[in-house]
C-alpha cells in the first residue's frame, strides 16, 4: 500500500504555531515509521512544499528541512 503525502500536512508539521502541527507531526512519523505503507508524494506536492528559490536564507533552510526526508525517506 502507498500513502500520498500532501503539502498541507508538510506545513502543518513545520510550522509549530499551526493549529494542526501535532496532529500533523504525528501523522508524518506514522507515515516514515512505515506503520501506513510505502509514502509517496508527486512532483507536484515537491514542487510546491520545496521551493527551490527565494529571498533570504530563512527559505532555504526551511527548504532543506523538508527536503532532505523526502529525498532519503528518513523522518
Amino acid at each position: 500500500m502507498t500513502v500520498l503525502v500532501d503539502t498541507g500536512v508538510l506545513y502543518a508539521d513545520h510550522d509549530t504555531d499551526a493549529t494542526r502541527h501535532d496532529v500533523a507531526s504525528e501523522a508524518l512519523e506514522a507515515v516514515f515509521d512505515g506503520e501506513v505503507g510505502q509514502p509517496y508524494a508527486s512532483d507536484y506536492v515537491f514542487d510546491d512544499a520545496v521551493p527551490m528559490g527565494g529571498d533570504g536564507q530563512e527559505t532555504h533552510e526551511v527548504a532543506g528541512h523538508e527536503r532532505d526526508p523526502m529525498l532519503s525517506g528518513d523522518g
